[in-house]
């Protein structure tokens, strides 16, 4: 008689030493608040889909507080929330690099005198710098995860010269 997914009351596996006549773990209603499979599930794909906390929050209902609380109570949900930000992490670094090697194409609007939008020219663009400041920031907590997965390198050689080639084109004046 479980409730929709997700939802508080749905039943999940309890402890108890005694168990069932059959033997088998007895299960009784998660608590409010509780992190339920589905509920993990849920915010996991949020957070390797947005790398965002508070969307991936969003998402399951439930405030960042709650979701922090969960973190640092199971170690399960750490491991799993490490693995998602830095699958996450992974389709973010590539996205950066197609277009930092194609660039993108983007669609100028301009305001008319009547106060609508009218598209004006397409461009190919190159411009990654908020890219380059979000790798930057995440770099080394994804490392710490990578070297601990025995992921190998943290592709601190990689960034380093992507940095050292977008100085360089700053310099010349390109952009």
């Amino acid at each position: 008689m479980a409730e929709s997914e997700g939802k508080v009351g749905a039943l999940v596996v309890g402890r108890c030493y005694t168990g069932s006549r059959d033997g088998q773990p007895q299960k009784k209603r998660a608590r409010k608040g509780s992190c339920t499979r589905e509920l993990a599930e849920t915010f996991m794909q949020v957070l390797r889909d947005t790398c965002n906390v508070m969307e991936a929050a969003r998402a399951v209902g439930k405030t960042t507080a709650i979701i922090y609380r969960w973190r640092l109570k199971d170690a399960a949900f750490r491991a799993a929330w490490d693995k998602a930000l830095d699958e996450g992490y992974a389709a973010l670094e590539m996205e950066l690099l197609r277009r930092a090697r194609f660039g993108q194409d983007v669609t100028e609007y301009r305001t008319g005198d009547d106060g609508q939008e009218a598209p004006v020219k397409r461009v190919h663009s190159y411009c990654n710098n908020l890219g380059m400041r979000l790798l930057a920031q995440h770099a080394r907590t994804v490392g710490a995860y990578r070297a601990g997965q025995g992921g190998g390198s943290d592709g601190s050689r990689a960034l380093e010269e992507i940095r050292r080639k977008l100085m360089a084109m700053k310099e010349r004046g390109e952009e």
